[in-house]
């Protein structure tokens, strides 16, 4: 897995900002919720992994829930933080987290597990989300299909300009280990001074069969997919996956 404490530094300051206009926040909180009351098991404690700036945490939070976010880079923690002081945030890697007790609902949205590129660091995830878990409890999360990184992302270059953010985005996809590999550079205005942040993002496809299967490795029962909030079916031009398990 790559070391997440050397990125999302220059982004963690414009990360909200950029992802509002891409990531409906309050719709995916309703889905979650929607989850939630279909599991019919009753949700107070949830751990929201990968958590960020605490998008999803925060409104969960707000929405009642005994929230836990868990992040490697201190500086999105620091923002969760300052939007959210009632959650418990934890600096922990997600693939060695470590909780105080069980929970109800373990979440990893927007993307997070794709930063987890080798196999064995993911089985080691899903088993923890597990233990972790209540019985009957709910492990919900989304990735970015391999549509999207092999293809929309493929060998691509970005820019965006706001005015106030400025950065190129270059993609190249290693087809035989299933990477996406971002080298972003950004530009960040500060008065009248624009600040250079450089960061690269690895990602990996992970196929949806292989997902599944670790999931089962990991004692997870009623694995669901789903490629939209609507829980819509898994295509293979569907850009992102949800997964919906219980612990056995």
């Amino acid at each position: 897995m790559q070391d997440v404490t050397d990125i999302y530094s220059g982004f963690a300051a414009v990360y909200d900002e950029l992802m509002k206009n891409d990531i409906d926040y309050d719709g995916l909180c309703d889905m979650i919720e929607r989850l939630f009351r279909e599991n019919g098991k009753g949700v107070d404690l949830v751990a929201d992994l990968a958590c960020g700036t605490g998008a999803v945490t925060s409104r969960l939070a707000k929405r009642g829930y005994d929230m836990t976010g868990i992040d490697a880079s201190v500086e999105m923690l620091d923002l969760a933080r300052k939007k959210d002081e009632k959650s418990l945030y934890l600096n922990q890697d997600i693939t060695e987290f470590e909780l105080y007790g069980t929970m109800d609902a373990i979440l990893c949205m927007t993307d997070g597990f794709n930063y987890i590129t080798e196999e064995d660091s993911l089985r080691q995830c899903f088993f923890l989300a597990n233990n972790y878990l209540n019985p009957g409890g709910l492990f919900l999360f989304d990735m970015s299909s391999p549509y999207k990184l092999s293809q929309l992302l493929g060998n691509n270059t970005f820019v965006y300009d706001d005015g106030s953010v400025f950065y190129t985005w270059e993609n190249t996809y290693e087809e035989d280990d299933a990477l996406s590999i971002s080298d972003i550079t950004f530009f960040l205005k500060d008065k009248n001074v624009y600040r250079r942040a450089d960061e690269e993002h690895i990602q990996r496809a992970w196929e949806e069969k292989s997902v599944c299967s670790f999931l089962n490795e990991a004692g997870f029962s009623r694995i669901r997919t789903f490629s939209d909030l609507n829980g819509s079916p898994v295509k293979l031009s569907s850009e992102r996956i949800y997964y919906c398990c219980e612990k056995i």
